[in-house]
């Protein structure tokens, strides 16, 4: 069996990014982020439906891909039905909050400071995901 699409699904903080960027880099495979489904290059202004199909659609095509995120909207099940290889991260919610305050230090050092705000609600979405979004990626 070919591993060659593959969907990291996590909460905030559980280190679906950081394990979907090695796993990219180890086997030459591109990676891309639901948030790139979402978002039209900021956290501020989303993508429409249609233009969210449209790049969907975009990625399906290609024969290799590697795909994390937290998302659980209908949208998905697309990408996930292409797939042929599942991660699950469901980390204690000690290591998520010790992860999110990790980022928060990393981005102040590199002066681009996270508020308080911000850092409260990483940490409230990092805690809430076994009971929301991991309930429907684990029925996927």
């Amino acid at each position: 069996m070919s591993y060659d699409r593959i969907f990291l699904f996590g909460g905030t903080g559980s280190g679906k990014t950081t394990l979907a960027r090695k796993l990219s880099s180890i086997l030459k495979i591109p990676l891309y982020s639901t948030d790139e489904f979402v978002y039209n290059g900021n956290w501020k202004t989303k993508y429409s439906q249609e233009e969210r199909e449209n790049k969907i659609k975009t990625v399906l095509k290609k024969e290799k891909w590697i795909i994390e995120g937290v998302h659980d909207a209908e949208w998905i099940d697309s990408l996930f039905e292409k797939c042929s290889f599942v991660i699950l991260l469901l980390p204690t919610r000690f290591a998520i909050f010790t992860r999110i305050i990790k980022r928060a230090l990393k981005n102040r050092e590199k002066g681009t400071p996270d508020s308080i705000r911000a850092v409260l609600k990483l940490i409230y979405w990092g805690f809430i995901y076994k009971r929301d979004s991991f309930i429907k990626h684990k029925h996927l």
